[in-house]
């Protein structure tokens, strides 16, 4: 899923118009490289088609990432543009249950998923908002950041143990992120 910095590196060219500063790229390429030693995914049989799903996610989210700045470009007011993702992500997620099971709800899990609503209306305001009128390459880049972030938080709560591979995949996601922010 983390391909879509390199998806949109390789799309803004053509659907946006616009030119690539080529150290932008290469930032995101280095960022994508760091989340690579940190996941250190694995390719057996059993996951080609988990790995295609997770490109097609990573082409998806670019594509999204292309039209809001489309939008934004257009005027477009961000909350119009959040309210209809979130009707669509709503509707379609509500057929999808129809062929699934449901489970009851507790009170614990609705406290909890009234929490992870409202952050998630929050963070999904700012990053349209980020992509609206910021660098959509650099927002792109940045991205990466969350990796270390949950990477930080496993340490902290769940004890878990960095080793080098993580380390150094932590190194270049922050020298992505340095090369992404510089414009």
């Amino acid at each position: 899923n983390y391909t879509s910095p390199l998806f949109l590196g390789l799309l803004m060219p053509i659907i946006l118009r616009r030119k690539i500063k080529i150290g932008l790229f290469f930032g995101v390429l280095i960022g994508f490289i760091g989340v690579f030693f940190i996941l250190k995914p694995t390719f057996d049989n059993q996951s080609y088609f988990a790995g295609v799903m997770g490109l097609i996610s990573g082409l998806g989210a670019a594509m999204a990432y292309l039209f809001v700045t489309q939008l934004g470009q257009l005027k477009e007011p961000s909350l119009r543009t959040i309210f209809y993702f979130t009707l669509v992500s709503t509707i379609c997620s509500g057929i999808i249950m129809l062929f699934g099971e449901v489970n009851s709800i507790t009170y614990k899990a609705m406290f909890i998923l009234f929490g992870l609503g409202v952050s998630a209306t929050i963070a999904q305001i700012a990053i349209t908002k980020a992509y609206r009128i910021g660098n959509t390459l650099g927002n792109a880049g940045l991205s990466y950041l969350t990796i270390i972030f949950s990477t930080i938080i496993g340490i902290i709560f769940l004890d878990e143990f960095i080793d080098w591979q993580t380390s150094l995949g932590i190194s270049l996601i922050i020298i992505s992120g340095i090369c992404a922010s510089k414009k």
